[in-house]
């Protein structure tokens, strides 16, 4: 018996007990982490973990719960007899306790079901790889040294930073008739260089698979950054045009994606609410939730109901097309779910803004009077509907005059409001990245961003 077996156990026993929906997900994965502080290894250690989360709705009344550690091993391990009755009593518990509180929960009256199987899937192409699974601990020590290295040659004096892996197994049951099972692996890259306490970049890289990490590359621009933030002077507060790099922009982004969801419209918390089929960016934005992108970090062949994930235009032209919908939402807004379930929201996969074709160089030439910011963090809304935000640059911030990178600032905050950030992006880059990191929910892909005529503040005390 395996960890597949008992889904379906999990399954049959709640359907059993009477239960209208029923969607399983179990999975089992490895993830280990090299955390480096100040050019040395600091800290190495590997974890495993695996686990079972039961959706279940009866009567409209919707409970979702899970239970931690149900096997040792992978999915394909095969269980020890002991381990079986350990494993499957411990679900039973679960499921009893499940069928209990549901009957005191109030029905939503607007859940809709979800989606019926059985579906076909396209294979998705770089999104496991073995060679990740397989790096040993010096391996993962030599990378780390490499992006260091690569950051010192620009001219950093110290680096910290983290070096993750992980590989899951996965699999999903429904009542609606999906039995899915897949893998996926990611490593990830992260690099924070500093030349003095004043000076410091910042810059990651997460990938699917083990060929396309380049840390050296990473390395490189966190240490010319924060070699270029060399003394930098307090920045003035005015009107600027502002370019933003791929990490940086990324944040931003990742809050247009949490705006599409068609959860947080009916919630009242997303910006484009009442603005589907009209002018909300610049005619330059191309913008798409793609959830079977080749190497993508959130990629994946289906979603949490079992649909098959797709390429979703968010927004053409500057013009919003499409919100993104789970089973029940779409039948209650009488649209087709776009594959983003999300048990109770539905949520983005890979957010695409579509590059350009200019180069980072070409976008500073463009630049009168302005600023290139390389990061950002403490991205708050003061109000979700409206859009109105604000967001602390950090790490290198530089002072653009006529076409050329002047000095490098700081203590200066960036106050506006997301629906015109959009408006007045005037250029795009040719240099996309995948990005993902602690201020950037989910995984989004964005090059350098020029936008005109932005507010910018100074920090309150």
């Amino acid at each position: 018996m395996s960890l597949l077996d008992l889904s379906r156990y999990a399954l049959k026993q709640l359907k059993l007990k009477g239960a209208d929906d029923v969607v399983i997900n179990a999975s089992s994965s490895v993830g280990s982490q090299v955390k480096f502080v100040n050019n040395k290894i600091a800290k190495m250690e590997v974890s495993n973990m695996s686990g079972m989360s039961f959706f279940v709705v009866k009567d409209k009344k919707i409970l979702s719960t899970s239970v931690k550690d149900v096997i040792a091993g992978t999915v394909d391990d095969v269980i020890e007899h002991s381990q079986i009755n350990a494993s499957k009593e411990k679900i039973d518990k679960v499921i009893a306790k499940t069928m209990r509180f549901i009957k005191i929960i109030e029905p939503k009256k607007d859940y809709y079901g979800i989606a019926q199987g059985p579906f076909k899937y396209k294979t998705i192409p770089d999104i496991y790889d073995k060679n990740i699974a397989n790096l040993s601990g010096g391996d993962k020590i030599d990378l780390v040294l490499k992006g260091i290295q690569a950051s010192q040659k620009e001219g950093a004096k110290r680096c910290s930073g983290v070096l993750e892996t992980g590989e899951s197994k996965d699999i999903l049951l429904t009542s609606g008739g999906v039995e899915n099972t897949g893998k996926s692996s990611d490593v990830y890259f992260s690099i924070r260089s500093f030349l003095d306490k004043n000076a410091s970049g910042h810059m990651t890289n997460t990938e699917r698979t083990l060929k396309k990490l380049d840390v050296s590359a990473t390395g490189k621009f966190s240490g010319s950054i924060a070699a270029m933030a060399k003394n930098p002077v307090k920045g003035e507060a005015g009107k600027y045009d502002v370019i933003f790099a791929p990490l940086s922009f990324g944040v931003l982004l990742s809050s247009v994606a949490n705006s599409s969801s068609m959860f947080e419209v009916e919630a009242g918390v997303s910006f484009f609410s009442d603005l589907l089929n009209k002018q909300v960016a610049s005619p330059k934005v191309n913008l798409y939730d793609d959830g079977t992108l080749p190497g993508g970090l959130l990629s994946s062949e289906f979603d949490d109901e079992g649909v098959p994930t797709q390429r979703t235009p968010i927004i053409q032209k500057g013009i919003l097309q499409n919100y993104i919908y789970n089973t029940s939402m779409a039948k209650k807004y009488k649209a087709k779910t776009t594959g983003n379930a999300g048990l109770v929201s539905p949520t983005s996969w890979n957010t695409i803004l579509q590059e350009g074709k200019s180069s980072k160089e070409k976008l500073i030439e463009q630049i009168d009077n302005g600023l290139y910011i390389t990061n950002v963090w403490y991205m708050r809304f003061q109000n979700y509907i409206t859009g109105d935000f604000s967001v602390i640059p950090r790490d290198g911030i530089f002072y653009i005059k006529n076409g050329k990178i002047q000095k490098s600032v700081n203590n200066i905050r960036v106050k506006e409001n997301m629906i015109n950030i959009l408006k007045n992006i005037s250029d795009l880059g040719n240099d996309s990245k995948q990005m993902y990191g602690w201020e950037i929910d989910g995984s989004v892909i964005t090059p350098h961003v020029l936008v005109r005529d932005l507010n910018i503040t100074k920090p309150t005390k």
